[in-house]
Parts: C-alpha cells; sequence; structure tokens
C-alpha cells in the first residue's frame, strides 16, 4: 500500500518536473493573442532557511492563478500549470 501511494506521488512529481508549465502557457497565450502574462512575487513568508513564496500571475491586469513553494522559481510554475489548466481546453 505504501509502495502504490509513493509511486504515484514519484509518477506525478516527475510528470510535473518534465514540464516547463511557464513556457507552455506563454506559446498558448501568444499563439491566441491572449496578452502579456505577468508573475509577481505576492508574499515571502517563515524564517530565511525555509522561505515560503507566494507568486500570482495576471493576465491583461486580471489575476487569473497563485503559486506557492519553497522556491519562487517552483511557485510560478505551479501558478502557471494552474493557469493552463483552467484556461486551456483540453483536446
Amino acid at each position: 500500500m505504501f509502495v502504490d501511494k509513493f509511486n504515484i506521488e514519484l509518477e506525478d512529481s516527475l510528470e510535473f518536473a518534465e514540464k516547463n508549465w511557464k513556457s507552455l502557457l506563454n506559446e498558448w497565450a501568444q499563439k491566441n493573442r491572449m496578452g502579456q502574462l505577468i508573475f509577481s512575487l505576492a508574499e515571502r513568508n517563515g524564517p530565511d532557511h525555509a522561505p515560503i513564496f507566494k507568486v500570482n500571475l495576471t493576465l491583461n491586469g486580471d489575476d487569473i492563478s497563485t503559486g506557492e513553494s519553497t522556491s519562487k522559481k517552483q511557485a510560478e510554475q505551479i501558478a502557471a500549470k494552474t493557469a493552463y489548466e483552467k484556461l486551456v481546453p483540453k483536446p
């Protein structure tokens, strides 16, 4: 049971790491003339040795998603993934 759960979590994290969600979202937005994507640091909490970054993603001035992680880069990827899943139609 534990091994199965671990394998699923590992597969999910590898799939997440393989995709550059910022690039995918940016390419889609440019192709569809959606406007400019802007990632901005909203908050930085926690101690210096274990910070938590919260990033907002806006499109044409509208907040479309947020991401939180222990690195700013990963928080941006999470925000981009959330926005991509929200905005891009599934085939």
